[in-house]
């Protein structure tokens, strides 16, 4: 196994009208290292193998023995091939047979000597791509001057595909050159775009594996804030694409469910999130989830069931607090009903 400066990992299932886009992005990166962009498509339903292969085809160089490696095994069809004219842009692309994501199986051993080879990990997913070639060879520069800095990223483009509301356009609107911290990443849990993270390796290796967590990228931050510093820089390197099927298009009560679960997790993962704020944002996705259950027909016992969840992981006897947020909730949206949206916000 070589040795690699970046590992880019880009996990991708059904983005068959995106992903050439993400790997041309890769591709263009001219940096003074090697780097090997990790590929690995869940068994995809829109063809989006079939596009990674014609890509494979026409870019990379597939009769160079001494490089390329072709691989089968019962969970997968892997392609390890060097780009044709950048000569330090190697490709791993791991096809794999069956969905892993819905049976809850681990991709990472697959490629784990890749990440354990490499001295930074890049993430980008594969609905979103990079637009400047010297994004790598600029956050690994900064890196190797800033060893107190565990991570950094940078500003994006946000761009909505049709089926998503337009007003998201700005989701990273007050991302500017400077450092985050840990109260930040309280204050507004999303402050990284994940196409945009380069992360030590061995900060990488210390993510906490929980059952609950449902946003990676979230945890990747969180991880690096534990362990060092994180920095933002002002140049937009790369698209952040909404996309109808992605994690932020789900319904409010899905939305709910992933946050109820996720917050358990980080607080119980991280110290630094066993803090007021911590707490308070569980309990307002606490109550979010049950008021829509509350409200929904035929939920009664799915209330109970998270009801008892909340009042177990805070240590809180009765749901007193959560009655005292219904009946504010409703209270306002009576009033907002006689008296309109703009009289009742001078109530907040």
């Amino acid at each position: 196994m070589s040795n690699y400066t970046v590992f880019i990992e880009c996990i991708t299932f059904n983005h068959a009208p995106y992903i050439v886009d993400a790997m041309n992005g890769f591709c263009i990166q001219q940096t003074n290292f090697p780097y090997v962009a990790v590929i690995v498509d869940d068994a995809s339903t829109d063809g989006e193998p079939k596009v990674i292969k014609q890509y494979l085809q026409e870019h990379f160089d597939l009769e160079d023995k001494d490089i390329v490696r072709n691989e089968e095994t019962d969970d997968y069809i892997l392609t390890f091939a060097r780009h044709k004219e950048n000569h330090n842009c190697f490709f791993a692309v791991y096809l794999l047979k069956y969905n892993h994501y819905s049976i809850g199986k681990n991709k990472e051993p697959y490629y784990k000597d890749y990440i354990e080879n490499t001295k930074y990990v890049a993430l980008c997913e594969g609905d979103d791509y990079w637009t400047d070639p010297n994004k790598l060879q600029m956050q690994v520069d900064f890196l190797e001057s800033h060893p107190e800095y565990s991570m950094c990223f940078h500003d994006v483009e946000v761009k909505v595909e049709e089926g998503r509301d337009m007003s998201e356009k700005d989701k990273f609107a007050f991302l500017r050159e400077k450092e985050y911290t840990r109260q930040d990443q309280l204050e507004m849990m999303r402050i990284v775009p994940t196409c945009s993270i380069v992360i030590r390796q061995d900060v990488f290796s210390k993510y906490p594996h929980h059952p609950k967590f449902t946003i990676g990228d979230v945890v990747w931050v969180a991880t690096a804030l534990t362990y060092g510093r994180i920095w933002c820089m002002a140049n937009k390197m790369g698209v952040y694409r909404l996309v109808p099927n992605g994690w932020t298009a789900l319904s409010d009560e899905k939305v709910c469910r992933s946050m109820f679960s996720h917050y358990q997790g980080m607080i119980e993962s991280f110290s630094w999130y066993q803090c007021k704020r911590g707490y308070e944002t569980f309990r307002f996705w606490a109550f979010s989830l049950l008021m829509i259950l509350k409200e929904k027909n035929g939920c009664e016992e799915e209330f109970t069931k998270y009801a008892e969840e909340y009042k177990k992981f805070t240590k809180e006897k009765t749901l007193w607090r959560f009655w005292l947020y219904y009946f504010n909730r409703k209270i306002r949206a009576f009033l907002r009903s006689l008296l309109g949206e703009k009289f009742v916000s001078h109530f907040r």
